[in-house]
């Protein structure tokens, strides 16, 4: 996970202890020769440089310089390698200071300092133990200078090869101060790459939850503008770009932000949002200090979804437990009716009793028949299906439970490439009982016969489904009780039908609903408000 940040994070690394560092090494080079051949040319009445040999100080002076402009250019091309050519400078440096150094005569000139620095120099760069073969390169060049210059006849002073064992100690302790130094900064650096890549990776791995979300999120900054939206959000507001301002892509969604920063206690109100028709529940929370809000955008018919499939799952649970306790006793009633009625000592009223008690314990077997349909009635499992395909297959499957062909489905579509998203199985169940209630209340019409009509709402792009029969229509009193649980009309009739059917739409995020047909009769219109992505 984020291996392009990891493999700049590690070049960047490398850059930081390694090629940068030389880079500065060579400019450092640059500005000493430069300086050393300026106080050459003109201090030299002051300065100790070039005492011994000027002429050769001279030449070793401009050799120096040129080779500090080669190494920069080598450094910036980067080749060769980065540890040959610190080698290779370092070692470099050594020797001509210490030629400099003899030039200049020898320990008295102060260039000795220079030594020390090339060392450190060389112990950071290339944090190894041959830090300690640069002192000992530097510490044998001395001690050869000072041989030399004793050779040539130079006065050397009581404590020349003192001062040269002295230097070649502090050479030696820079190496181990310089190398230990280095080792710490390359195990920070290690440590805070690391650490970089993690982080990186965390920012990484959020990203993909957020992103990965059902719900929509945002954040917003002070001035309201959406600094950050998962796809979601994005599909939910319309965003094509970032930093669009909160007002301009969802105004009833800032005013409620407006009221919440100043009451945090308010229940967040459903929004729309224009251009979609979906019903919008938001919910606000800080970010860090305050200076920014996070705001989830939930789906309200989801919402709706997941609490009616909640309630139903607690409502099965409680009414599977009821039914089973209540047929237990029923079928003893019933078993015990069936044998009063084998008697050969019941007169008519008696038989018409027992009659009455057979009756209502098939009703009620009814009722916890249906009962128990709510409880084992599983999770919607919706999908894309051609509404046109279906609704023929479900025709047919009518049509051969009717033996005696008494009654007619007529199905109209305005499209015939409908498609819908539903469960196909719930969706049978739902057809089945509204045809069959359309039969039932519909014996006496002028004609015996069901319209299945679909269609899109102009208005708001949703698909329907109506079912129509001829029969006498629905009074107000009853249409305002029609969907709730055990209200019925009919005395065989357990008033779960419709209800079943109504929960059975809003667990796929639909609507079932009553409305008087325009031709008379009835109608019940199932409108689908899930769209087809």
């Amino acid at each position: 996970m984020k291996q392009n940040s990891g493999v700049n994070s590690h070049l960047h690394s490398d850059d930081t202890l390694t090629w940068k560092p030389l880079g500065l090494l060579t400019l450092y080079r640059i500005a000493l020769a430069t300086l050393l051949l300026i106080l050459f040319f003109f201090a030299s009445d002051y300065l100790p440089l070039g005492s011994r040999k000027p002429g050769l100080f001279t030449l070793i002076g401009f050799a120096y310089l040129l080779f500090a402009f080669s190494a920069a250019l080598t450094a910036q091309l980067r080749r060769p390698n980065y540890k040959l050519q610190v080698f290779t400078q370092i070692v470099i440096d050594c020797l001509v200071i210490t030629l400099l150094l003899y030039t200049s005569g020898g320990q008295q000139s102060g260039l000795g300092f220079l030594l020390i620095v090339a060392v450190a120099t060389g112990s950071l760069l290339m944090p190894e133990r041959i830090a300690f073969l640069f002192a000992a390169i530097a510490t044998l060049a001395i001690l050869g200078e000072q041989s030399y210059s004793l050779l040539q006849g130079y006065n050397l002073g009581q404590h020349g090869f003192i001062q040269a064992g002295i230097l070649g100690v502090a050479l030696f302790t820079t190496a181990s101060l310089a190398y230990i130094l280095a080792k710490r900064a390359h195990t920070s650096e290690a440590l805070a790459e690391q650490r970089g890549i993690d982080l990186a990776n965390l920012a990484t791995l959020n990203e993909h939850i957020i992103q990965q979300l059902p719900s929509g999120v945002i954040v917003v900054d002070q001035q309201q503008q959406i600094r950050l939206a998962n796809q979601t959000a994005r599909k939910i507001l319309s965003l094509v770009q970032r930093n669009q301002s909160l007002h301009h892509v969802a105004p009833e969604l800032e005013q409620q932000l407006k009221q919440w920063q100043q009451n945090s206690a308010l229940t967040a109100k459903q929004f729309h949002v224009q251009g979609n028709n979906q019903t919008l529940t938001p919910s606000f929370t800080h970010l860090g200090d305050g200076s920014a809000i996070l705001i989830f955008i939930e789906d309200s018919a989801k919402l709706a979804q997941q609490s009616q499939q909640i309630k139903l799952a607690a409502l099965g649970q409680l009414t599977a437990s009821i039914a089973h306790e209540i047929r237990n006793p029923l079928g003893a009633i019933s078993h015990a009716g069936q044998l009063l009625n084998e008697s050969s000592h019941l007169d008519a009223d008696d038989k018409r009793l027992i009659e009455i008690i057979q009756n209502h314990s098939q009703r009620v077997n009814r009722i916890i028949e249906s009962i128990l349909q709510v409880s084992r009635r599983s999770p919607a499992q919706s999908q894309i299906f051609q509404l046109k395909t279906w609704l023929k297959s479900f025709v047919n499957e009518w049509q051969q439970s009717d033996p005696d062909n008494t009654w007619i489905i007529n199905t109209r579509m305005e499209n015939d490439k409908l498609e819908i998203h539903f469960d196909p199985g719930h969706l049978h169940q739902v057809l089945w009982n509204l045809c069959q209630n359309a039969r039932k209340h519909s014996v006496n019409s002028r004609k015996q016969q069901i319209d299945i009509r679909a269609g899109i709402d102009n208005d708001n792009q949703q698909l329907w489904l109506k079912v129509i029969d001829y029969g006498e229509e629905i009074d107000a009193t009853t249409v305002s009780n029609l969907f709730e649980p055990f209200f019925t009309t009919a005395t065989d009739g357990t008033g779960l039908g419709l209800y079943i059917a109504r929960e059975i739409c809003e667990s796929n995020q639909a609507q079932l609903e009553y409305h008087p047909s325009s031709s008379g009769g009835n109608c019940f219109c199932i409108h689908f408000t899930r769209k087809i992505e």
